[in-house]
């Protein structure tokens, strides 16, 4: 499930961490929750490693659409890539807060920015300086618009930010 990255078009870097989730619900389809997470698994640089969270993610995704609107849009256990689909912005932000629900999206972030460029204080100071509300803006544009640009709000917020804390990515 190519969930587009923390910042849209923008970056490519993600890697969320956290606790996973509730109880199985039955009355999703379970094979295409599995569906879900095995995508989310098998990705290059996959929004997270741990199968617990996928299969939150998973689940809260398919609780997001439900069979017939999943069925709709052609999302299958063949093809279970949300972001491929002709999806309604509340499913986008549905979707967003399932990962806020089943991982530290901010944790993530950090820990995907840093590197010998960037110190762990840089990466916080970044993520401070973006603010919840642009992180979770940048991941729902990425699910709605995978191939158009950020906003302008977003892309000057993230030059400022970057400016800021000496945060240079790309």
């Amino acid at each position: 499930m190519h969930y587009k990255s923390l910042l849209g078009s923008l970056l490519v870097v993600t890697a969320l961490l956290a606790a996973s989730c509730g109880d199985s619900d039955p009355e999703r389809d379970q094979a295409l929750v599995a569906a879900f997470a095995d995508d989310l698994l098998s990705e290059d640089d996959p929004i997270t490693t741990n199968t617990g969270e996928a299969t939150c993610i998973g689940e809260k995704t398919y609780d997001v659409f439900g069979t017939e609107r999943l069925a709709e849009l052609g999302i299958t256990v063949d093809a279970p890539d949300p972001s491929d689909a002709d999806i309604t912005e509340a499913e986008a932000e549905g979707i967003v807060d399932g990962l806020y629900e089943c991982t530290d999206v901010e944790a993530s972030f950090m820990k995907s920015i840093t590197n010998d460029n960037v110190t762990a204080e840089d990466a916080q100071c970044f993520v401070d300086a973006l603010g919840d509300d642009m992180l979770r803006d940048a991941l729902k544009q990425g699910l709605l618009d995978s191939e158009g640009p950020p906003s302008q709000e977003f892309i000057d917020q993230f030059t400022a930010a970057s400016t800021e804390c000496s945060v240079l990515l790309g």
